[in-house]
């Protein structure tokens, strides 16, 4: 018979592993690594020109949720990747005051309401609440630069297709108004092979339709 001290134990050893897993935070940093390889860690960088930054990294760069402070003592609280603003935060004047919060890409692209909670001017920041937050809704993930690179590279070949089909689309308008392309006789006995006699509504809608096909 398996002793109910025992049982309890085992039970009250498995949940507070789960809550601590539930709730663990990202490793500090370690010093004996040079800055150039923290990854998947948090940690404190001084910037030469009197700013710091204290939060995620990723391959030396600020990565995840972190909070920029300057030396005037204005802050920028949220999501960063690969060194710059890419995602949900909140900017703090030097007073504490709330400057502007929402979405940033790069530069702000606008105004949305934030929890304050989630991006806090002081004290220590709520990486895995911010992490579960994010997941929960696609559009508050952090672009990477990967993806950045691959919409750039979508949307480029998106604009050569679409000039290749305005210039097919020109040269059929083209060939349709010139009576003496080879189009025109083609059109002609495509719509009398489909029966369709010269003279009638049937045969000018056939000739119509026709000539819209590339």
């Amino acid at each position: 018979m398996i002793n109910k001290n025992f049982l309890g134990l085992v039970c009250t050893l498995l949940f507070f592993g789960c809550t601590r897993a539930l709730s663990a935070e990202p490793p500090i940093c370690s010093n004996d690594q040079p800055v150039a390889q923290w990854s998947f860690c948090r940690g404190v960088y001084s910037l030469s020109i009197g700013d710091n930054y204290y939060g995620e990294f990723y391959q030396g760069s600020f990565h995840g949720l972190g909070r920029y402070t300057t030396r005037e003592g204005s802050k920028f609280v949220g999501q960063f990747a690969q060194g710059t603003r890419n995602g949900y935060g909140i900017e703090y004047a030097s007073t504490g005051q709330v400057v502007r919060q929402g979405l940033w890409r790069g530069s702000f692209v606008g105004e949305e309401v934030v929890d304050l909670m989630l991006f806090p001017r002081v004290g220590e920041l709520p990486f895995e609440a911010v992490k579960r937050w994010a997941v929960s809704d696609p559009k508050r993930r952090p672009v990477s630069q990967d993806d950045v690179f691959r919409l750039e590279r979508d949307l480029a070949a998106a604009k050569e297709k679409i000039k290749t089909l305005e210039a097919e689309l020109e040269r059929t308008r083209g060939s349709s108004k010139n009576p003496g392309s080879n189009s025109g006789p083609s059109l002609v006995n495509r719509c009398l092979q489909k029966g369709f006699r010269p003279g009638t509504r049937e045969f000018s809608e056939c000739i119509a339709s026709e000539g819209a096909i590339p």
